[in-house]
């Protein structure tokens, strides 16, 4: 596939969407989760193109982890937080 070498896209929207990679699961010792650099890449160009394109609803997707919470919920306390 190719894709524009752009930073903004063409075209209208609805909203930004941020689809999950990792997500670091709590310990005993850390008792949150937290994104991993790919997830939280992820996030900050979707905070930057609400910021810089169109301040559209954000929509974070993800799966669950280990201990119960879905990545969505990390990434939203994560972008709730900037």
């Amino acid at each position: 596939m190719w894709y524009p070498d752009e930073a903004l896209p063409h075209g209208s929207a609805d909203a930004i969407v941020v689809l999950a990679g990792t997500v670091h699961s709590s310990l005993p010792d850390r008792p949150y989760t937290f994104p991993a650099q790919d997830t939280y890449e992820r996030l900050q160009h979707g905070l930057w193109l609400f910021e810089n394109w169109n301040a559209l609803p954000i929509l974070v997707c993800g799966g669950g982890s280990d201990d119960g919470e879905p990545y969505s919920a990390t990434m939203r306390r994560v972008l709730e937080s900037g």
